[in-house]
């Protein structure tokens, strides 16, 4: 479930002839939070925390905040045994919590689930440090394509990193973006300066990070293109939450990068003769 959203739960309580107990007690308490490397994790930057919020809805409406493992909720099943809730997380990071259910007399009968909010700023990758939905590609006006940056942990040794929302991305150098294999978005992968000038003017003012989540956040936020100022023949960059140009001469400087979802062609050759072609991609 993706942040923000709800998930329905349902508490049942029968006898030991399989009939529906009302007004039975029960309690609904959570575990530690915790991210992809089993890391316990209360908050995170921009103000993500693990706080739950456990919506009761039937047999009482009834909304109570799960901030941490203390915290619990005491309830009653209604007339037909059961109890119905939502279980949200509005300012979750991407953890997985264990969510336990008890009954009230007889606390040794009990049940639990984990339960993910993804958030959009981690990719659904297995080397992020939080679960996350971040859409693998984008698609500017024009139709070109872009892969989401890597993270660090999915590029090639031998780069750079920064950290944005919690997760730490790749960042690489003008030596390494010319050498086949050192960054993991090879020459015919890598965007034209035009291709990021249209990416940012469709998604202007800090969008790539709102709309997709992408990590255009923090201090050195300059993206890498393919080819040179055509004035000063200069590497050029692009800063993708206000535009900014920045040209640099320097082959070690480390800035962000990203991808093409597909390699670009050769362009096309045509062959004619008589009244047959061929052609070449």
């Amino acid at each position: 479930m993706k942040t923000g959203e709800e998930i329905p739960m349902t508490v049942t309580i029968k006898d030991e002839s399989g009939i529906p107990m009302a007004n039975a007690p029960f309690t609904i308490s959570r575990g530690y939070g915790v991210n992809r490397s089993g890391e316990t994790k209360e908050s995170g930057t921009s103000g993500t925390t693990d706080d739950l919020t456990l919506q009761a809805l039937t047999p009482t409406v009834t909304p109570t905040v799960l901030a941490n493992d203390a915290d619990v909720y005491h309830g009653l099943t209604g007339a037909n045994g059961s109890a119905t809730f939502s279980l949200r997380q509005d300012t979750g990071m991407g953890l997985k919590t264990a969510i336990s259910a008890k009954m009230g007399d007889y606390p040794g009968l009990s049940a639990s689930l984990n339960v993910i909010f993804s958030v959009i700023t981690s990719p659904d990758s297995a080397k992020a440090q939080y679960w996350g939905h971040m859409t693998e590609t984008v698609t500017t006006s024009t139709g070109v394509t872009f892969h989401r940056p890597f993270l660090a942990a999915e590029a090639p040794s031998g780069n750079d990193s920064y950290k944005v929302n919690n997760e730490v991305w790749s960042s690489v150098n003008a030596k390494n973006m010319q050498i086949a294999g050192a960054t993991g978005c090879d020459k015919d992968k890598q965007p034209l300066f035009s291709e990021l000038q249209t990416l940012y003017n469709d998604n202007s003012n800090g969008a790539l990070g709102t709309k997709y989540g992408w990590p255009v956040g923090g201090s050195d936020n300059y993206w890498w293109a393919s080819d040179a100022d055509p004035e000063t023949s200069t590497f050029q960059t692009i800063n993708l939450i206000n535009g900014d140009k920045h040209d640099s001469t320097s082959m070690s400087i480390y800035f962000r990068q990203v991808c093409l979802d597909q390699a670009r062609g050769d362009g096309a050759v045509i062959f004619t003769v008589g009244r047959l072609a061929w052609f070449r991609f």
